[in-house]
């Protein structure tokens, strides 16, 4: 309802992501998903997100499409993507799984 209400007053409702903020103390996401984190680069938080591995990068933007899609969020703002891998995700790729308006 708060987004809905939001578009009636003709706002946008951006939603804040952020992927990397795993904090190394008390993250055992990696005993459970390894490839979902780069140890060869770390950073204040732990070892980064490993976009370069392809179950990683679906799980993270089949997360991000689902807001999208099913809270109607109007965009996505990721947080620190500097300090995730250097493999980029494809945008085209991307968008094509979001449904339209």
């Amino acid at each position: 309802m708060l987004i809905h209400d939001a578009h009636a007053h003709g706002l946008m409702v951006l939603l804040d992501l952020v992927y990397n903020h795993f904090c190394p103390d008390g993250n055992y996401l990696g005993l459970h998903a390894a490839q979902f984190f780069a140890a060869l680069k770390r950073t204040s938080r732990g070892d980064a997100t490993n976009f370069g591995e392809a179950e990683a990068r679906h799980f993270f933007l089949e997360n991000a499409i689902y807001w999208l899609n099913a809270f109607r969020f109007d965009g996505l703002r990721l947080d620190a993507v500097h300090a995730s891998t250097t493999e980029r995700l494809s945008v085209t790729t991307t968008v094509a799984w979001i449904e339209p308006l």
